[in-house]
């Protein structure tokens, strides 16, 4: 009798995965309208993709201030340069919070 039930509660299980698995393939693949298409997150990318051209900014201040300061630029990106100064980690995640 118990191996009975656990057999049952298992197809039940298994159909529920299938059938949601099933939906998510449906779901997925419908068309969608031009306003249902997220934008990019990357800006920078998004312009490219539409034929626009891109301006920079590098960062001179990567301070935490220095970094709520570089959100409000008018570039469509930052250049945080690493190349030539120490790696430093720590800061950097500081400057993007």
């Amino acid at each position: 009798m118990e191996k009975s039930f656990f057999r049952l509660l298992r197809q039940i299980v298994l159909l529920g995965l299938r059938t949601s698995v099933l939906a998510c393939v449906i779901f997925s693949t419908l068309e969608r309208s031009p306003a249902q298409i997220p934008k990019r997150i990357n800006k920078a990318i998004e312009l490219l993709s539409q034929g626009q051209p891109i301006y920079y900014t590098m960062a001179n201040d990567k301070s935490y201030e220095g970094g709520k300061k570089m959100a409000q630029t008018w570039a469509d990106y930052i250049t945080y340069d690493m190349e030539h100064n120490p790696l430093d980690i720590p800061r950097l995640a500081r400057f993007m919070q």
